[in-house]
């Protein structure tokens, strides 16, 4: 399975939409969400969504989340309570004075779901992602810290026990021209 994150175009009305998409292992497209909130000024171009519920992935809920949309408990919360078991969130989060700084170890506490967090990496243009952190998070601890010079795709892999992530490791990990990543849960 994999999350790709992609500017969405509504083909009825034209609005754009900076949005999270889930395709499965046969290419289909098993779910989307777009972000509720677009950051003013970065995101103009974008319109904000309406937070849709989980998606069922091999049998189980996941919860979707677009970077920001992480920052404030409410909306994790709202797909906790419409049966999410997990929750996945892209993000374009740069690290220092204006990035992460508790928020997805906050969002598992919250409710106590675990959280994987693909985040942007290597450089686009101006956009240095060096230091950005992909993560697993549960139970308010990080799991795993992936982070690459490169934009790189991760694949890794999760054991569940008892609704929570007992361990994950990096299956494999190549260099790519656009930013994506998978996981598989299992």
């Amino acid at each position: 399975v994999s999350f790709v994150s992609h500017p969405e175009r509504d083909s009825a009305n034209g609005r754009l939409f900076n949005s999270l998409f889930v395709i499965g292992r046969n290419g289909r497209l098993l779910g989307r969400q777009a972000k509720l909130r677009p950051t003013p000024i970065s995101e103009s171009w974008a319109t904000g969504g309406d937070l849709g519920g989980p998606v069922l992935i091999d049998g189980l809920q996941v919860g979707l989340l677009v970077c920001a949309d992480a920052y404030a408990a409410e909306p994790a919360l709202r797909l906790r309570a419409a049966g999410a078991h997990l929750l996945v969130s892209s993000a374009a989060w740069w690290p220092g004075d204006w990035g992460p700084s508790g928020e997805w170890e906050a969002r598992t506490l919250d409710t106590g779901l675990p959280l994987i967090v693909c985040n942007r990496s290597g450089r686009d243009g101006e956009s240095h992602m060096n230091d950005a952190e992909s993560v697993i998070v549960d139970r308010g601890v990080k799991l795993l810290t992936l982070r690459s010079a490169d934009s790189t795709v991760f694949v890794v892999e999760c054991l569940v026990d008892d609704g929570h992530l007992a361990t994950c490791e990096v299956a494999a990990e190549a260099p790519v021209t656009s930013t994506t990543a998978s996981v598989r849960v299992g």
